[in-house]
C-alpha cells in the first residue's frame, strides 16, 4: 500500500495496527523518495548460537559413567 505523509498522519495508529496485525509494510512517499514501515519479527536469542560439531570425541556413556576423581585436584584454600 502506498501513501502519502499527510494521509499517513490522519489515521497513523490505524495503519500502525494494520500492518502488526497483517504483517503487510506500508510505503511512503514523499519528495520522490520512498519509506517503508515494516514488521520486525522478533529474533530469538538463541538463534545467533554456532552449531558446533564433533566438540565431544567420545560416547555419552563414557562421560556420564567415567571415573572423574582422577582428574580432580583438591587443594585446600588457606584463607
Amino acid at each position: 500500500m502506498v501513501t502519502t505523509v499527510t494521509n499517513l498522519r490522519q489515521k497513523i495508529f490505524g495503519e500502525i495496527d494494520k500492518v502488526i496485525e497483517t504483517g503487510q509494510p506500508i510505503e511512503i512517499e514523499r519528495n520522490g523518495h520512498k519509506l517503508k514501515i515494516i514488521l520486525e519479527s522478533k529474533k530469538s536469542k538463541l538463534s545467533s548460537l554456532v552449531k558446533r560439531n564433533n566438540v565431544i570425541n567420545c560416547s555419552t556413556k563414557e562421560l556420564i559413567y567415567n571415573n572423574w576423581a582422577k582428574e580432580w585436584k583438591y587443594e585446600k584454600n588457606n584463607d
